[in-house]
């Protein structure tokens, strides 16, 4: 949601999953990608100042595992 607010108030363009044109915020134009064969980048993020917790850890195995490298 904080993407949306962020293109919403005219800082930006984003590429999202389709799920999210519901939200159905006014003055944003939803524009499906052509290609079946689209995909983006997911990043996994936290702060160096916490120790990760299990389910971070766990999180982080699961998009190891599937990376394509």
């Amino acid at each position: 949601m904080t993407i949306l607010g962020l293109v919403a108030t005219g800082l930006g363009i984003s590429v999202l999953p389709a799920a999210f044109a519901r939200a159905r915020l006014a003055d944003l134009i939803w524009i499906p990608l052509e290609e079946s064969d689209a995909r983006s980048e997911v990043w996994l993020v936290w702060s160096a100042l916490r120790e990760p917790t299990a389910q971070m850890r766990n999180m982080q195995a699961l998009m190891l595992e599937n990376a394509e490298i």
